[in-house]
C-alpha cells in the first residue's frame, strides 16, 4: 500500500492538519484525487508520499487522470497554510477549480479559438525603455514601476511579457478588479496569440475547462485577470505583473485572507520568476517593504509624446455662498464645466463613495431617524426604490412619509449619495444621457457590461463610487469631479490619509491621459488640508507624503514598523460580547505581555451588525511568528485577520 498526505480542497474541510489516505498504486505529488471524509465525497490534492501511520487510514476514491498541480503550486500552498492559517480546505481550493468531481472530464471539451486584431505598439520613451532593459538584464527578483498616470505602465508590462515570451517562458498578469479585466485584456491581445483571460465571474466549467488548458500546454502563455490568476498552473513562469498594486483588492477578504502581493513575491521566489509591481501611488507598507529587500524603483515621469495633453485642477471651497447651488453636493463652478463639456461632446465622471439617494433620514421635528435595528447604523434611502436599506446586513423596509414617533411629515433625507446626484443632474441637465455605476446596479447595468459605449461616449456623464474610477481608459473623458474630496478621512482608521491620497490620484488620473485636454475638479470644504495640497503639486507629492507619514507611523507605532493582528469577538448580547473579547485579552497578556502592544478589546466599528454585537482587539508587535502563535491559541469562534488592511 502507498499512503499520503493530502489537501481536501473543499470549504467543507475546516481543520488545519493534513489528512493521511491510501492508494494501491503509486501516485505522485500534486495528483488530484477523490477522497471521502466521513460522509462527504470532495475532491483533493496529494501533497506528499508518508509511512504508514499507526492509526486507520480511508482509501483514495478516484484519480483524476492527467489531473495534477505543478511543484511550485504544492510550494505555494504550504507556504500560505504556514503564513495565512485558515482551514486547509480553503487553502486547497485556490489552487483548483470548484465541482472538480462531477464534470472531471470537462476539459476533453475542445476550446473555441478566438481571433484578435494585432496593433501596432507604440515607440517606448527613454523612461520606458530604460525600466524594461534594466528589468530584464537584472538578476534581482522584485521592481518597482513607480510611473504616473499616463506615462505608460501597460506598455512597459507589454514590453517585459514580449522579451519573457521570447525566453520561452510564461506570464501572469494581475489587475485589481474584474471590471478591468477586459480593458487590460483587449491590450495584450491585440499583441499576443496565447492570452487567456480567468476571473471568478466566469461559469465554473468554464473555470474548470481554463484551469485544463492552462495546466496542459507546454507553450508560454499569458494568464491574465485579479487576484486568483496566481493560483493557476501555469508552466515554466517567467514573469509576474501587479497592475495598481497599492490597491486594496488584492487583500482577499475572507479566508484565507492572503495579500495577493507578498503571495506573489512568494511564487516569484520559489519560481525564480521577475515580480513588477505598478502604481502611481504605491502602498505605503509594501513599497517600504520591497525597498528595503533589495527591490529596484523606476520612476515614470515622462508623458508619450501621443498623450501629452493639458489637465487643469480645480479646488473648489464647497463652503463659499457663491459656489452654492439649489443641488447639494453640485458647486456652480461644476455645473457650469459639465455644460462646457455637454457643449463639446465630451464625457464627464463625477465621483463620490456613497450609494443610495440619502444617508440620513431624519424627522425635523422630534430629531427621530431611521436606523437599521439590526445594526444600529443609520439606514440609507433609495429613491428609485423608496426604500430604506442597511448596507452592511441589507435589511430593507418602506421609506416613511410620516415620523413613526411624533407623526409628523417633516422628514428630511440628507447627505446625497450616488442616486441622488443622479436625479439632480437629470433636472439640471435633462436632455443628457446619464449613467451610475456602483453596488446597487444590476448585471446588464455595470460599467463591465456597457464599456463599449461608454468607451464609445454613449454615455455623457458618469456618476459612480469607487468601481467607476480603477484604471479606466476613456478616450472622450474631458472632465472629472471629485464631490467630496475629504470623504475617506472620516474614518477613524491609521492609513485613512494614505487611501484618500491614493483615491484622488486614481481619480485624477483618468484624465490628460492622451485623447483631449481635460479637467479635474476638487470639491471640498478644506482647501488648505494637508490631502488637497499633495494633489496640487502632483510630480512631488508622492514622496513628501510618503516621507511624512512614515515619521506618523513610525512615532504611534504602525506598519511598516509592526505586525499587525485584528481580532473578531461576536456574541448575541452586548453583555457576553463584551465579557468574551476581555477574556482573550487576559490569555494574550498572560501569555505573550512581553511581545505584543494590545490595543481594546473595543466595540467594533460596526458594533451591531445583523443582531450580533461585535468587540474587537488589536494586537501589535514587532515578530509576526509571535502573532501566529497567538492565533493558534483562539478560540474557534474567534475570527481574525493578521496584515489587516484596515482595522474598522
Amino acid at each position: 500500500m502507498n499512503y499520503y498526505e493530502v489537501a481536501p480542497a473543499e470549504r467543507a474541510y475546516q481543520g488545519s492538519e493534513l489528512l493521511t489516505y491510501f492508494s494501491d498504486k503509486p501516485l505522485k505529488a500534486g495528483q488530484v484525487i477523490v477522497v471521502k471524509l466521513r460522509t462527504t465525497t470532495m475532491h483533493a490534492f496529494i501533497v506528499k508520499p508518508v509511512p504508514k501511520p499507526p492509526f486507520r487510514v480511508s482509501p483514495i476514491e478516484n484519480v483524476l487522470e492527467n489531473v495534477v498541480l505543478k511543484p511550485i503550486q504544492l510550494e505555494l500552498f504550504l507556504w500560505i497554510k504556514d503564513y495565512y492559517p485558515a482551514g486547509v480546505g480553503s487553502i486547497a481550493g485556490l489552487f483548483t477549480p470548484p465541482s472538480f468531481i462531477k464534470h472531471a472530464q470537462d476539459h476533453l471539451v475542445n476550446d473555441v479559438k478566438t481571433t484578435s486584431k494585432k496593433i501596432a505598439k507604440p515607440n517606448l520613451t527613454n523612461q520606458q525603455y530604460a525600466a524594461v532593459d534594466q528589468i530584464i538584464a537584472s538578476k534581482i527578483q522584485t521592481h518597482i514601476l513607480h510611473g504616473d498616470t499616463g506615462t505608460g505602465k501597460t506598455r512597459v508590462y507589454t514590453e517585459l511579457a514580449q522579451k519573457i515570451i521570447e525566453q520561452n517562458k510564461s506570464v501572469i498578469i494581475l489587475t485589481p478588479e474584474i471590471s478591468l479585466t477586459p480593458q487590460l485584456f483587449e491590450q495584450f491581445n491585440g499583441v499576443f496569440d496565447k492570452v487567456t483571460m480567468v476571473h471568478s465571474d466566469l461559469t465554473a466549467a468554464n473555470r474548470r475547462r481554463l484551469w485544463m488548458k492552462i495546466q496542459s500546454e507546454d507553450n508560454p502563455q499569458i494568464v491574465l485577470g485579479p487576484r486568483s490568476a496566481l493560483f493557476y498552473p501555469v508552466n515554466n513562469l517567467g514573469l509576474v505583473v501587479i497592475d495598481e498594486f497599492h490597491d486594496s483588492a488584492y487583500k482577499q477578504d475572507q479566508a484565507p485572507r492572503y495579500n495577493a502581493i507578498r503571495t506573489s513575491a512568494m511564487l516569484s521566489k520559489i519560481s525564480g520568476a521577475k515580480l513588477v509591481l505598478g502604481s502611481a501611488t504605491p502602498p505605503i507598507e509594501d513599497y517600504f517593504y520591497a525597498v528595503s529587500k533589495g527591490a529596484v524603483v523606476y520612476r515614470l515621469t515622462d508623458m508619450p509624446l501621443v498623450t501629452q495633453r493639458q489637465k487643469n485642477l480645480h479646488i473648489v471651497d464647497i463652503g463659499e455662498k457663491d459656489e452654492l447651488s439649489k443641488h447639494p453636493l453640485l458647486s456652480k463652478s461644476l455645473i457650469g464645466l459639465i455644460a462646457d463639456k455637454l457643449e463639446k461632446n465630451e464625457q464627464t465622471m463625477l465621483f463620490l463613495n456613497k450609494r443610495g439617494s440619502s444617508r440620513l433620514v431624519i424627522c425635523q421635528t422630534c430629531g427621530w431617524h431611521a436606523d437599521c435595528s439590526r445594526c444600529n447604523i443609520p439606514y440609507t434611502y433609495h429613491l428609485d426604490q423608496h426604500m430604506l436599506m442597511c448596507h452592511v446586513c441589507s435589511q430593507s423596509t418602506a421609506a416613511p412619509n410620516s415620523c413613526p414617533v411624533c407623526r409628523s411629515s417633516e422628514i428630511l433625507f440628507k447627505n446625497p449619495g450616488t442616486k441622488a446626484i443622479v436625479e439632480s443632474l437629470q433636472k439640471i441637465f435633462p436632455k443628457a444621457k446619464i449613467g451610475r455605476y456602483d453596488k446597487d446596479n444590476k448585471k446588464n447595468e455595470t460599467f463591465s457590461a456597457n464599456q463599449s459605449l461608454i468607451s464609445a461616449g454613449d454615455v455623457d456623464i458618469l456618476v459612480g463610487t469607487q468601481l467607476l474610477v480603477k484604471g479606466h481608459d476613456l478616450p472622450k473623458l474631458g472632465l472629472v469631479g471629485v464631490l467630496l474630496a475629504e470623504g475617506n478621512l472620516q474614518f477613524p482608521d491609521y492609513n485613512s490619509e494614505e487611501k484618500s491620497f491614493q483615491l484622488l490620484h486614481q481619480v485624477a488620473g483618468r484624465v490628460g491621459r492622451g485623447h483631449i485636454e481635460g479637467d479635474v475638479v476638487l470639491q471640498t470644504y478644506a482647501p488648505n488640508s494637508r490631502i488637497v495640497s499633495y494633489v496640487k503639486h502632483e510630480k512631488d507629492d508622492w514622496i513628501n507624503f510618503y516621507s511624512q507619514e512614515l515619521q506618523q507611523r513610525k512615532k504611534y507605532n504602525f506598519p511598516p514598523f509592526c505586525f499587525l493582528l485584528k481580532i473578531d469577538v461576536a456574541r448575541k448580547t452586548e453583555k457576553t460580547s463584551e465579557k468574551f473579547a476581555q477574556k482573550i485579552a487576559h490569555m494574550i497578556q498572560a501569555q505573550f505581555e512581553e511581545h505584543v502592544e494590545l490595543l481594546g478589546p473595543t466595540p467594533a466599528f460596526f458594533y451591531k451588525r445583523n443582531n450580533v454585537f461585535h468587540w474587537q482587539l488589536i494586537v501589535k508587535s514587532k515578530s509576526r511568528s509571535k502573532l501566529l502563535l497567538i492565533i493558534k491559541t483562539l478560540p474557534k469562534s474567534c475570527t481574525y485577520d493578521i496584515d489587516p488592511i484596515s482595522l474598522l
